[in-house]
């Protein structure tokens, strides 16, 4: 199955880089957006707080293109609202939008790990045991779920969740 490097999130992206299926050169842009994401869902950048781009910069050791280009990917994310001329902030989650998000993930998850373990190889079964041992410490913003996704080869749960 062939997926085009471009089509596809961070995440995705990343999986693919360790799994030795494409090879990309991370940008700044890439790194800011990493890093940014991961203070938001690890709430170091609480709901509703005002992310300052200078202090971005200053704290990513980054210049202001890179910054604002992962602003603009967290908003396409939902993870930060852009309000112009009044600033960038963390996006607020609400209940209502938590209880969705796990209804979603309860029907979806059981689905790829069916899929996953009657399409996948021997080969990809040791992958997938050697990454979720690596990504059982790792930060919040990496899921074993994007492998099995990967391995369920169904393209239309890669395109929505990865």
């Amino acid at each position: 199955m062939l997926i085009r490097a471009s089509k596809l999130k961070s995440r995705a992206k990343q999986l693919f880089i360790l799994l030795g299926i494409i090879t990309m050169k991370i940008t700044d842009a890439e790194k800011a957006y990493r890093q940014i994401k991961k203070q938001i869902v690890t709430t170091k950048l609480s709901p509703g707080a005002l992310i300052s781009e200078t202090d971005m910069m200053s704290e990513l050791a980054l210049g202001r293109t890179p910054v604002r280009e992962a602003m603009k990917q967290l908003e396409a994310d939902n993870l930060v609202t852009i309000t112009p001329r009044r600033g960038m902030f963390v996006t607020d989650i609400t209940v209502t939008d938590l209880t969705q998000i796990f209804e979603v993930r309860a029907e979806i998850e059981p689905l790829a790990v069916r899929l996953a373990t009657q399409r996948m190889t021997q080969k990809q079964l040791a992958q997938l045991r050697h990454l979720a041992e690596e990504y059982k410490d790792a930060d919040p913003t990496c899921s074993i779920w994007i492998v099995i996704f990967m391995f369920c080869w169904e393209k239309a749960l890669i395109m929505i969740f990865c």
